[in-house]
């Protein structure tokens, strides 16, 4: 096992707060510890920042053809463009950068992952069936997530 890897999985058995992260599968876990945070999360997916596309990593929630984003195209793209750590869209309707995944999807919510350095490292993208699904507290719920990811993530 590398040193990054040992390193990693103590962090996380040492990290009491984070009872949601499993060493083997840390982005899936986050995945699900956030889908199960509230039932108008109907889709939750992490996407990874290589170079200047966005990949698509684990996600729960139906299928979709945005596995590669380009920075600067989309939500999720004109996030990690903008350099905004968070972008609540209440309604995907009003907003030309929103790349339709879903005929129901209403509102979306992007929240970037950076390192300690600042560097973007990847983004959590929810989707909501509702328009305006994001509350403040879902929001800071999420961006704690978001933190506790960066202090984690694979090397």
């Amino acid at each position: 096992m590398s040193q990054p890897r040992k390193k990693a999985r103590h962090a996380i058995a040492s990290y009491s707060n984070t009872s949601w992260a499993q060493p083997d599968a840390l982005l899936g876990s986050a995945v699900r510890h956030l889908a199960s945070m509230s039932p108008k999360f109907n889709w939750v997916g992490i996407y990874l920042l290589k170079g200047k596309v966005l990949e698509l990593g684990p996600f729960i929630g139906a299928a979709t053809d945005h596995k590669r984003i380009p920075v600067g195209r989309g939500i999720c793209g004109k996030a990690v463009a903008e350099n905004r750590d968070i972008i609540n869209v209440p309604d995907v309707t009003k907003d030309s950068d929103y790349l339709a995944c879903s005929l129901e999807t209403k509102s979306e919510l992007v929240v970037l992952i950076r390192n300690a350095d600042g560097k973007i490292l990847g983004q959590i993208d929810i989707d909501s069936h509702e328009a305006g699904a994001f509350e403040s507290t879902d929001v800071e719920a999420v961006e704690k997530v978001a933190k506790e990811l960066s202090s984690l993530w694979p090397e």
